[in-house]
Protein backbone atom coordinates (compact mmCIF):
# COMPACT_ATOMS: atom_id res chain seq x y z
CA UNK A 1 0.00 0.00 0.00
CA UNK A 2 2.90 2.34 0.69
CA UNK A 3 3.89 2.27 -2.97
CA UNK A 4 0.33 3.10 -3.97
CA UNK A 5 0.44 6.17 -1.71
CA UNK A 6 3.88 7.22 -2.95
CA UNK A 7 2.69 7.06 -6.56
CA UNK A 8 -0.76 8.51 -5.89
CA UNK A 9 -2.69 5.44 -7.03
CA UNK A 10 -6.02 6.31 -5.46
CA UNK A 11 -8.00 3.48 -7.10
CA UNK A 12 -5.55 0.87 -5.82
CA UNK A 13 -5.69 2.34 -2.32
CA UNK A 14 -9.51 2.23 -2.40
CA UNK A 15 -9.40 -1.38 -3.51
CA UNK A 16 -6.93 -2.31 -0.75
CA UNK A 17 -9.14 -0.67 1.87
CA UNK A 18 -12.22 -2.45 0.49
CA UNK A 19 -10.32 -5.73 0.75
CA UNK A 20 -9.59 -5.08 4.42
CA UNK A 21 -6.22 -3.32 4.57
CA UNK A 22 -5.83 -1.62 7.96
CA UNK A 23 -5.03 2.04 7.27
CA UNK A 24 -3.60 2.30 10.78
CA UNK A 25 -0.98 -0.38 10.23
CA UNK A 26 2.42 1.31 10.31
CA UNK A 27 4.93 0.60 7.58
CA UNK A 28 8.34 -0.86 8.38
CA UNK A 29 9.55 2.63 9.28
CA UNK A 30 6.69 3.30 11.71
CA UNK A 31 4.66 5.66 9.52
CA UNK A 32 0.98 5.41 8.75
CA UNK A 33 -0.28 5.88 5.21
CA UNK A 34 -1.71 9.25 6.21
CA UNK A 35 1.75 10.51 7.16
CA UNK A 36 3.08 9.50 3.75
CA UNK A 37 0.11 11.01 1.91
CA UNK A 38 0.62 14.33 3.72
CA UNK A 39 4.32 14.44 2.88
CA UNK A 40 3.41 13.82 -0.78
CA UNK A 41 0.69 16.55 -0.79
CA UNK A 42 -2.01 14.02 -1.77
CA UNK A 43 -5.18 15.64 -0.51
CA UNK A 44 -7.52 13.14 -2.18
CA UNK A 45 -5.71 10.23 -0.56
CA UNK A 46 -5.67 12.04 2.79
CA UNK A 47 -9.46 12.47 2.50
CA UNK A 48 -9.90 8.78 1.69
CA UNK A 49 -7.73 7.73 4.62
CA UNK A 50 -9.65 10.02 6.98
CA UNK A 51 -12.97 8.51 5.80
CA UNK A 52 -11.44 5.06 6.28
CA UNK A 53 -10.66 5.67 9.94
CA UNK A 54 -7.02 6.71 9.89
CA UNK A 55 -5.72 7.87 13.26
CA UNK A 56 -5.25 11.60 12.96
CA UNK A 57 -2.95 12.34 15.88
CA UNK A 58 -0.82 9.18 15.70
CA UNK A 59 2.84 9.94 16.36
CA UNK A 60 5.25 8.32 13.90
CA UNK A 61 8.80 7.25 14.65
CA UNK A 62 10.07 10.73 13.73
CA UNK A 63 8.00 12.16 16.61
CA UNK A 64 5.51 13.87 14.31
CA UNK A 65 1.84 13.53 13.53
CA UNK A 66 0.32 13.90 10.07
CA UNK A 67 -0.12 17.63 10.74
CA UNK A 68 3.59 17.99 11.53
CA UNK A 69 4.33 16.18 8.27
CA UNK A 70 2.10 18.63 6.42
CA UNK A 71 3.89 21.55 8.01
CA UNK A 72 7.38 20.39 7.11
CA UNK A 73 6.50 19.37 3.57
CA UNK A 74 4.36 22.43 2.75
CA UNK A 75 1.21 20.44 1.97
CA UNK A 76 -1.41 23.13 1.46
CA UNK A 77 -4.96 21.87 1.96
CA UNK A 78 -4.01 18.86 4.06
CA UNK A 79 -4.10 20.72 7.39
CA UNK A 80 -7.66 21.87 6.77
CA UNK A 81 -8.77 18.33 5.96
CA UNK A 82 -7.11 16.88 9.05
CA UNK A 83 -8.26 19.57 11.48
CA UNK A 84 -11.84 19.51 10.20
CA UNK A 85 -11.78 15.75 10.80
CA UNK A 86 -10.65 16.24 14.39
CA UNK A 87 -6.85 16.43 14.38
CA UNK A 88 -5.42 18.62 17.13
CA UNK A 89 -3.93 21.74 15.48
CA UNK A 90 -1.86 22.47 18.58
CA UNK A 91 -0.34 19.04 19.14
CA UNK A 92 3.29 19.33 20.14
CA UNK A 93 6.17 17.09 19.14
CA UNK A 94 8.87 15.98 21.57
CA UNK A 95 10.59 19.36 21.18
CA UNK A 96 7.36 21.19 21.92
CA UNK A 97 6.95 22.39 18.35
CA UNK A 98 3.44 22.60 17.00
CA UNK A 99 2.66 22.23 13.30
CA UNK A 100 2.49 26.04 13.19
CA UNK A 101 6.09 26.23 14.47
CA UNK A 102 7.18 23.72 11.85
CA UNK A 103 5.44 25.54 9.01
CA UNK A 104 8.56 27.72 8.96
CA UNK A 105 10.51 24.74 7.63
CA UNK A 106 8.40 24.68 4.47
CA UNK A 107 9.00 28.41 3.95
CA UNK A 108 5.31 28.82 3.22
CA UNK A 109 3.52 31.69 4.97
CA UNK A 110 0.38 30.50 3.14
CA UNK A 111 0.60 27.21 5.00
CA UNK A 112 1.06 29.03 8.32
CA UNK A 113 -2.01 31.11 7.46
CA UNK A 114 -3.95 27.90 6.80
CA UNK A 115 -3.04 26.57 10.23
CA UNK A 116 -4.06 29.86 11.87
CA UNK A 117 -7.35 29.94 9.93
CA UNK A 118 -8.05 26.40 11.18
CA UNK A 119 -7.59 27.44 14.80
CA UNK A 120 -3.91 26.84 15.54
CA UNK A 121 -2.80 28.92 18.50
CA UNK A 122 -0.05 31.44 17.87
CA UNK A 123 0.87 31.81 21.55
CA UNK A 124 2.08 28.26 22.32
CA UNK A 125 5.76 27.96 23.13
CA UNK A 126 8.13 25.13 22.34
CA UNK A 127 10.75 23.77 24.76
CA UNK A 128 13.02 26.69 23.92
CA UNK A 129 10.27 29.06 25.07
CA UNK A 130 9.60 30.30 21.53
CA UNK A 131 6.24 31.04 19.99
CA UNK A 132 5.99 30.54 16.22
CA UNK A 133 6.56 34.30 15.81
CA UNK A 134 9.66 34.19 18.05
CA UNK A 135 10.98 31.35 15.90
CA UNK A 136 10.26 33.27 12.70
CA UNK A 137 12.11 36.31 14.06
CA UNK A 138 15.09 34.20 15.11
CA UNK A 139 15.23 32.69 11.59
CA UNK A 140 14.74 36.02 9.83
CA UNK A 141 11.59 34.70 8.16
CA UNK A 142 9.97 38.12 7.71
CA UNK A 143 7.34 36.77 5.31
CA UNK A 144 5.76 35.04 8.33
CA UNK A 145 5.60 38.06 10.66
CA UNK A 146 2.17 39.32 9.56
CA UNK A 147 0.61 35.84 9.73
CA UNK A 148 2.05 35.03 13.15
CA UNK A 149 1.60 38.37 14.94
Amino acid sequence: MLQFVIYGRLADIKKGIEEGFDVNEPDKYGFLLIHRACVNHQNEIVSLLIRSGSKLDEIATDGWTALHSCAVSGALGCPRLLIQAGANPDIQDIWGDTPLHLSLVSRSPELAAEFVACGARKDLTNRQGQTPLDLAISKGASSFYKVLS
